[in-house]
């Protein structure tokens, strides 16, 4: 008798949990990792004291008010949002004109780089300054003089999911001073977060401890499964969230099986792997 083995939306062991994959306070500084790009001497430069709660953030300024827009940028490192699932940015930041050098008000603006130059995404700001796309609250410092009272804080979401399949993204802030605008830009708390560790995702510790080597892994779409004296019966992939992309029954056994999966996109997957004793084993599969 053939036997089925049906896997219900990843419902075995499968458990999502909250993932980080970014999270920078800047206590300690800007990290190595981090990189910035100016125009206009526009400089992004780490505080200690003036950040979210009295903590570390960074900030850039514009100390005079110069005819012409201008922007500083500073950069994450290099992530991989395929490793975790529903990708989302969350950040805090500030905006803070310095009225006495110039009516304008900054803004803050969000930017992404997958290896051919970065692209605009989206800013917040002042809606009565020019090319807003959300308005926040942004305060004016008559002193000359930027100190906590004078800061208020914004806490921001922006939804990822638009670049969950790649695998080799960075994302960058920009502090941004239009016409005749000088003041402040504050960046604190930057989180990347997800469901799903995928490094062990839906795996217990038997199922770590595979009888199935599968290489190689990461893949270009051509798969080889190398059996440790199992015989495989039936072979199953999933995508990351449980959908059911590829079935494969197997009648002549090897110590060796290649799978075709050129047609599948890049992302992460779940090979459900049975064998004759209706034994499972579940393991992750990179396709780049």
């Amino acid at each position: 008798m053939k036997k089925i083995f049906i896997l219900m939306g990843l419902g075995l062991s499968a458990t999502f949990s909250n993932a980080q994959l970014l999270n920078e306070n800047f206590d300690d500084g800007i990290p190595g990792d981090w990189t910035q790009w100016t125009g206009e001497e526009i400089f992004w430069e780490a505080n200690a004291e003036l950040g979210t709660e009295g903590s570390g953030c960074v900030m850039s300024e514009r100390p005079m008010a110069l005819f012409g827009p201008t922007s500083g940028w500073i950069q994450t490192p290099v992530l991989d949002l395929t490793t975790i699932i529903d990708p989302e940015l969350t950040f805090s930041t500030a905006l803070v004109s310095n009225s006495n050098e110039g009516p304008g008000i900054p803004s803050v603006s969000l930017w992404y780089d997958i290896g051919d130059g970065w692209v605009y995404i989206v800013n917040w700001g002042n809606v009565d300054a020019f090319g807003i796309d959300n308005e926040i609250t942004t305060t004016t410092e008559t002193d000359g003089e930027l100190n906590e009272e004078n800061i208020t804080w914004v806490e921001l979401t922006y939804d990822l999911s638009a670049f969950a399949d790649e695998s080799s993204i960075r994302f960058s802030f920009g502090g941004d001073f239009p016409i005749y605008a000088a003041g402040w830009v504050l960046v604190d708390d930057v989180q990347i977060t997800g469901e799903g560790d995928v490094d062990n995702v839906g795996l217990d510790d038997s199922q770590v401890n595979s009888n199935v080597s599968i290489y190689p892994n990461p893949s270009n779409g051509t798969v080889y499964l190398i059996n440790a004296g199992i015989q495989i019966d039936q072979i199953k992939i999933f995508s990351i969230t449980g959908q059911e992309v590829k079935d494969f029954t197997l009648i002549n056994n090897s110590d060796i099986v290649e799978l075709d999966l050129t047609d599948l996109e890049k992302g992460v997957y779940l090979i459900s792997i049975v064998d004759d004793f209706d034994q499972e084993e579940i393991q992750r599969l990179v396709i780049d």
